[in-house]
């Protein structure tokens, strides 16, 4: 018998869950503006540009039925 009952917070845990079809999209958004918005190292610039890539990717593919 526990004593004390676990508390876990995470601000995540308070947010609704979201599709991949519906949040893949707006990821997608949000990397291409930040992309054409503002001067990128290079570095930084080509992890965006493989997470968009990634992202169009998934975006790309039929589901699984």
């Amino acid at each position: 018998m526990l004593k004390h009952a676990l508390v876990m917070t995470s601000p995540y845990l308070d947010r609704p869950l979201v599709p991949l079809a519906v949040a893949l999209p707006r990821m997608l958004e949000n990397i291409e503006t930040e992309l054409t918005g503002r001067e990128l190292e290079a570095t930084e610039d080509g992890r965006l540009r493989q997470r968009a890539e990634l992202i169009r990717g998934l975006l790309a593919t039929s589901p699984i039925t």
